[in-house]
């Protein structure tokens, strides 16, 4: 009983934590929301990048609701359903971002596009399966919570599929990009997002594979779930904001005209700025490639 309590407290601070996050990033972003999206072109990578801004923030919202308020059956049945498919929708966004980003960064490859788009594809197709898994959910008055009890029949392999896709992304971009990071650190350039998430990423990847592997309590999946979860949702809206930012700045002759080419990713009327490709180093030199370079630095914040 104490363990169960202890429990749902940490997860009742844990979506707190979570909206509160989403809430201050979105007032710190909005501006470059409204300018960068809004006030152009509706694209395909506007449409992503909408999807992950705003479907997020709503299944937050609903586990909020869920947790403050007390509701009957009917209402739970409801919101858990409405909740498992903006997961769902969410998931696929986020899937289909990294995969179409991967491809940009190895000169749209097809081989790479393959091997992403087949675990992305699995992954997905698991998180669909879980979800229609559920086929109705109950209230708990006090505290206030919506429960279902279908056993999850898919969660370890949709765990692992989850590691796999992450993993998959995380070593082909540090393949991709490690070279350009230790140029840029060697000549002193500022460290750029890419070095953040090089680092971090590496970090992240070995306390999941370890919780995995030693399967601590709830509650420690609990604040992991949130963490990645809320740092991939505002790490995604702002690599995609930036990146548009950028275009728009070399479009107008801008911050970097006199060293950087004419983006042509920038005229991709599919993926437009979210598949801006790394220009590929050649075997016989050293020298850093100053489209790389663009598409590394400028995602700053």
């Amino acid at each position: 009983m104490v363990i169960a309590s202890a429990t749902e407290w940490v997860f009742n601070d844990a979506v707190q934590f979570q909206l509160s996050i989403l809430l201050y990033d979105y007032f710190l972003t909005i501006d470059l929301e409204v300018t960068q999206v809004w006030n152009q072109r509706l694209t395909t990578t506007s449409i992503l990048f909408l999807m992950n801004r705003y479907i997020f923030p709503l299944y937050v919202l609903l586990g909020t609701v869920v947790i403050s308020i007390p509701l009957n059956d009917k209402a739970c049945n409801t919101l858990g359903h409405v909740s498992g498919i903006l997961y769902v929708s969410n998931s696929a966004t986020i899937l289909l971002i990294f995969t179409v980003r991967t491809w940009a960064i190895f000169m749209k490859s097809w081989k790479v596009l393959t091997t992403v788009g087949l675990v992305a594809v699995a992954k997905l197709a698991m998180n669909i399966a879980s979800f229609t898994n559920v086929t109705s959910y109950s209230a708990n008055l006090y505290p206030p919570i919506c429960y279902h009890d279908n056993t999850n029949l898919y969660f370890p392999a949709s765990a692992y599929l989850a590691i796999s896709f992450d993993s998959v992304v995380f070593w082909l971009t540090f393949y991709r990009t490690i070279r350009s990071t230790i140029e840029m650190k060697r000549i002193g350039v500022a460290r750029s997002l890419t070095y953040y998430i090089l680092r971090d990423g590496i970090g992240r990847l070995s306390i999941t594979i370890l919780y995995l592997a030693t399967f601590q309590p709830p509650a420690l999946l609990m604040i992991s779930e949130v963490l990645y979860n809320i740092i991939s949702n505002v790490m995604i809206n702002r690599l995609m904001l930036n990146l548009r930012l950028v275009s728009a700045s070399h479009m107008r002759g801008g911050i970097s005209w006199k060293t950087i080419s004419e983006p042509s990713y920038a005229t991709n009327s599919f993926i437009g700025n979210l598949g801006a490709p790394m220009m590929d180093h050649s075997a016989e030199t050293d020298t850093l490639d100053v489209g790389e370079a663009q598409s590394l630095t400028n995602v700053d914040e």
